[in-house]
């Protein structure tokens, strides 16, 4: 999915996680809320961050 999404300028990927509780707002967007939880994902690192603002 990151190839998908990012492509080629994906420098490093690293399992990574934080404390919150994933949920769903209407119209399905994503958001997090402060928990005891852990949501687990991955921490993206780009060879230039600006092509992405």
């Amino acid at each position: 999915m990151i190839e998908r999404y990012c492509g080629a300028n994906v420098v490093d990927v690293k399992k990574a996680f934080v404390q919150g509780k994933l949920f769903t707002l209407p119209m399905s967007y994503p958001a997090m809320a402060l928990d005891d939880s852990k949501v687990y994902g991955y921490l993206l690192s780009f060879s230039n961050s600006k092509n992405f603002e």
